[in-house]
């Protein structure tokens, strides 16, 4: 192996009597893998390195003899590569000589064991089987208490306890032949073993690894033991104590009047000068818009106040269609009906458009209209619907779909003047033109309403 020249780069300073040399000027002393045993040549003198601090600073392993030296040229001799051999092959003797060598080689191996060390350079094996199928024990037991009918055993008998009361699984032996003479519990488990469920965050309670609370609908899991420290506002989802573990949903949440004491959450909803508003994110102390404003940084309307029993917003039709007076979902087939009838279901409130705000009517017990063959052709597709006759609250059906200025077919209405064409207003499908209405099955059983006067309720005939 051929010898490795001096390393030379830079210059060095060391002061008389240190034994710190510092190095500049481009040298790199790490780079250059000088190691402890290299020696430091300055004209005739020689320092043995006693270790390398960094890449421009090393440790002589005595002090300076020579005259102080700044900034000056020097040589780093390597030790020889065979002494680091023999210094190499010696630290490997003295780590193989500590007996675990030995006592593997002393061991005698076979199909399916493992070497494990039981103590000090001391191995034994154990079956795979043993660590692959669980703990060897010589009984498996649900509670403590059941462990009772083993105390007469002998010692050294084994029980493995599912639940010694808090959560956790242990293994117990007999320590003498002695009745109930136990040892201390070897836990398997961590002191809950599943989250553990603590209800509401309270900053009183002392809370451990592993519980599980419930603060401003979102839950949070403890990443410590911990007390008085709550888990953090969204959307930050972790601190130092909580993990989020599930956010709070987006249901609505009915709170009642606004108050500006409250501390509201994203989704809750309130009422405030008579109409309904949807928190749009967190707040306290901001209250919701004046109208005819519909919303500010932290409301939403979601309906608006009305008059003379108007109300605005998205409202549901609470009744349905059904061929069984009184029942919204007949259970059993209804054959050769004569009677259509509007019933509640929900509730007995249907929105009608007044020609300026949605109207919610009362249909009673129901509303129904007599069937005829002249009226309602078989395979005819129409659109039934609810609307004021007057003052009068009517269910009737429109014509086919075949009708309009733009002819319809079974499988599409038809469009603009005299058809069915629906239109979408505040939620509800109502007719988007003007349309006669049949109510009966007398010839004068018609009215003519203006567009988006009634509300559809489907029908296929």
């Amino acid at each position: 192996m051929a010898i490795k020249p001096d390393y030379q780069a830079g210059n060095a300073s060391v002061a008389v009597g240190g034994t710190t040399v510092t190095f500049a000027g481009g040298a790199n002393i790490t780079a250059a893998t000088i190691t402890a045993g290299d020696t430091f040549k300055v004209q005739n003198l020689d320092a043995v390195i006693a270790s390398v601090t960094d890449s421009t600073h090393l440790e002589l392993a005595e002090p300076w003899s020579g005259t102080a030296l700044v900034a000056g040229p020097y040589r780093i001799r390597f030790q020889p590569d065979g002494s680091r051999y023999s210094a190499a092959v010696k630290d490997l003797v003295d780590t193989l000589g500590n007996g675990n060598v030995l006592a593997l080689a002393g061991l005698t191996g076979a199909l399916d064991e493992i070497p494990i060390f039981t103590g000090a350079g001391s191995m034994a094996t154990i079956s795979k089987i043993n660590l692959t199928q669980g703990i060897d024990v010589d009984v498996k037991v649900e509670t403590l208490a059941e462990r009772a009918g083993y105390d007469g055993q002998a010692a050294g008998y084994s029980v493995l306890v599912a639940n010694v009361g808090d959560g956790r699984s242990a293994v117990y032996f007999k320590v003498s032949n002695t009745s109930g003479d136990w040892s201390d519990p070897a836990y398997l488990t961590g002191p809950n073993g599943s989250f553990q469920s603590k209800g509401i965050y309270s900053g009183a309670t002392a809370y451990q690894l592993g519980d599980v609370v419930l603060q401003n609908g979102s839950s949070w899991i403890a990443r410590v033991n911990t007390t008085g420290n709550a888990p953090p506002a969204l959307p930050t989802t972790s601190n130092t104590q909580w993990f989020l573990l599930s956010a709070a949903g987006n249901t609505f949440t009915i709170k009642g009047a606004y108050n500006p004491a409250t501390a509201y959450l994203k989704d809750d909803v309130v009422t405030d000068a008579g109409s309904s508003w949807i928190a749009i994110q967190s707040t306290t102390g901001n209250a919701p818009p004046v109208q005819p404003s519909q919303s500010n940084a932290y409301w939403n309307l979601l309906s608006a106040k009305g008059t003379d029993g108007a109300v605005q917003g998205v409202l549901t039709p609470q009744g349905r269609l059904s061929l069984v007076s009184g029942v919204a979902v007949p259970t059993s087939d209804v054959v050769a009906a004569t009677t259509l009838y509007y019933v509640p279901c929900i509730g007995t409130r249907v929105p009608v458009w007044d020609g300026t705000q949605m109207v919610l009517r009362d249909i009673g017990s129901g509303l129904s209209v007599a069937l005829s063959a002249t009226y309602q052709v078989a395979f005819n597709q129409i659109d039934w619907f609810v609307f004021m006759d007057g003052a009068t609250l009517r269910l009737g059906h429109g014509p086919n779909w075949s009708a309009g200025a733009v002819a319809g077919s079974q499988f599409a209405r038809g469009t603009g003047a005299g058809s069915t064409e629906l239109e979408l207003k505040n939620g509800i499908y109502t007719n988007k033109n003007s349309i006669t209405l049949r109510f009966g099955t007398v010839a004068g059983n018609t009215v003519t309403v203006p567009a988006r006067s009634s509300h559809i309720s489907w029908f296929d005939r």
